[in-house]
């Protein structure tokens, strides 16, 4: 995926931390405040819609929206949620940090729905309680480490014949988003936008975005080079570095 940028690797806030590390989890000092991209119940949605609204809904038969989840979620109280999460590999998949780690807690489950359609789940459901972040968003709760991964447990896998291919930006092309946005019951849609600001760790886009986005795969062409994490005026994802796809890689190991 490239190498490594070992300056930036210094900073511990990329170092992986996992909900099941019982050391991490007693020894460090948890910011329970609030985090920027709220999660979105049934009963609360963020809309964030720049002019009409363009977006589309898509097949989930064919790549990569089969590799497209949409992930309910329930936090450490049973309260539910709903987010996007994307797979890499056959047991990980990469989301928003908070929608695993929220307001100084880890979320207690996530049902991951490859490729959802409505009622329709067409590869199956998973649970998953295996949770990754980084400690720049557990710790310090910075919106510039809002990413997460989700790791299926033991025994469980996917089987899929290819998995989203995610990289560095190289060209300012269109952005296009998958996801699972509220408004759109279990259904998946695209959305697309331009880049309209961008700095070392965000890239900013007018693409239409709604609660339930968050998580969702930014692709220009046919690479993901972020993950969308904040839906304001501009929306914006997390933009892949070196060092967080060193962290993927890794993820995908597990």
């Amino acid at each position: 995926m490239g190498k490594t940028n070992k300056q930036v690797n210094q900073d511990p806030k990329y170092n992986s931390v996992s909900n099941t590390d019982l050391q991490n989890q007693t020894n460090n000092t948890i910011n329970t405040s609030i985090g920027p991209a709220p999660l979105v119940s049934k009963n609360k949605r963020l809309n964030i819609i720049h002019g009409p609204d363009n977006r589309s809904r898509v097949s989930t038969t064919h790549y990569p929206n089969t590799l497209v989840c949409l992930l309910k979620i329930k936090d450490h109280l049973g309260k539910k949620y709903t987010g996007t999460g994307f797979i890499i590999s056959e047991r990980c998949i990469i989301t928003a940090g908070h929608c695993v780690f929220f307001k100084g807690n880890w979320v207690s489950s996530i049902e991951i729905i490859p490729g959802a359609d409505g009622s329709l789940k067409p590869f199956g459901k998973f649970i998953s309680k295996t949770f990754r972040t980084v400690g720049g968003w557990i710790n310090h709760d910075d919106p510039n480490f809002d990413y997460g991964g989700i790791i299926l447990e033991k025994g469980q896998s996917f089987n899929f014949p290819d998995y989203i291919k995610y990289g560095l930006i190289s060209q300012r092309n269109q952005v296009h988003l998958l996801g699972y946005p509220s408004d759109k019951i279990d259904t998946q849609w695209l959305s697309d936008g331009n880049i309209v600001n961008e700095t070392n760790l965000k890239l900013f886009y007018d693409a239409d975005t709604v609660g339930g986005n968050s998580g969702s795969p930014v692709f220009i062409n046919n690479q993901v080079i972020g993950v969308h994490s904040f839906g304001g005026n501009p929306n914006y994802c997390i933009k892949f570095n070196p060092v967080i796809l060193s962290v993927f890689d890794k993820w995908t190991l597990l």
